[in-house]
């Protein structure tokens, strides 16, 4: 799991084929000793500069797994630090 048992939903890399869409988990949900930093960075105009994590699971790597806002602007502050999955790359169960 990608994401401690307590907290709904569970992220799980077993079939990363999935369609595309979206699931954001607080930063203190998100097992970290799953992911390493991405090179990636976007810019989106209102949220600011998002960052990426890879994922490495039982020897499977992907890359830009999930993104972040380490440093939101000012009227996205709500979801500062929260990362987001992509479902076509991880199964979402729970």
């Amino acid at each position: 799991m990608l994401t401690s048992s307590s907290s709904p939903p569970r992220l799980l890399l077993i079939s990363l084929i999935l369609p595309s869409c979206d699931s954001k988990s607080p930063p203190s949900d998100v097992k970290r000793e799953f992911f390493t930093d991405s090179q990636t960075h976007t810019t989106c105009g209102w949220k600011g500069v998002a960052s990426y994590y890879n994922a490495d699971v039982n020897g499977k790597k992907v890359s830009d797994v999930a993104w972040y806002y380490p440093q939101a602007k000012d009227k996205a502050k709500d979801i500062e630090g929260y990362v987001a999955f992509y479902k076509n790359k991880v199964e979402i169960s729970g």
